[in-house]
């Protein structure tokens, strides 16, 4: 940066590239729901109000006493809804498998609750009952058919009412490509961290 007068960091004041604006003049910030609102945090006792900032991942709505308070609002979908059951996580034997939602994409997926010890997760919901050879959590893979998250294995589903959570069904032999497949991290590595 030469420190000219003009100079300004933001690129999109470079010469030529927004003519509606002179140099150093930012841009217009976008108008994003809460902004004016009284601070949930601190407006009542300090008078902090929500207003727009700008961030490295783009515009954002927080309070206007920053840093004094670190309010930011944060919309998005709710959490998701946890299983009904208890599912131990196939891959450490430790934790248990947990709702959670993909910060990027808002899908929802299942993850080990020993995270970051343990980095199991999966995008296909358990089911509750295990397979019979191995007590590995049976998850739906598509309308007929399950997999089992500890080896891989093919499993029937029942037509109608699933088992009980816990209940064992029957499956075929152990198939870890299967896992490899599934995708999401953890499935087809060995367990690094019992070691």
């Amino acid at each position: 940066m030469s420190g000219k007068e003009g100079d300004s960091l933001w690129p999109w004041d470079a010469p030529g590239q927004s003519p509606e604006r002179g140099p150093g003049e930012e841009p217009d910030l976008p108008v994003l729901a809460g902004v004016g609102e009284p601070c949930p945090t601190c407006g009542e006792t300090d008078g902090g109000v929500l207003a727009v900032k700008r961030g490295r991942f783009g515009p954002f709505v927080g309070c206007n006493r920053y840093p004094d308070c670190a309010y930011i609002k944060k919309d998005g979908p709710p959490p998701p809804e946890q299983l009904p059951f208890t599912v131990g996580c196939p891959r450490c034997g430790e934790g248990h498998l947990v709702a959670r939602r993909a910060r990027r994409t808002g899908s929802v997926f299942w993850g080990c609750s020993r995270y970051p010890k343990c980095d199991f997760t999966t995008s296909h919901e358990p089911l509750g009952p295990v397979h019979d050879a191995d007590q590995g959590p049976v998850a739906r893979r598509d309308d007929e058919s399950g997999i089992c998250l500890k080896c891989g294995a093919g499993v029937a589903l029942p037509a109608g009412r699933l088992p009980d959570p816990g209940a064992p069904l029957a499956g075929g032999p152990p198939d870890p490509a299967a896992l490899a497949r599934l995708g999401g991290r953890g499935v087809n590595r060995p367990n690094l961290s019992a070691t």
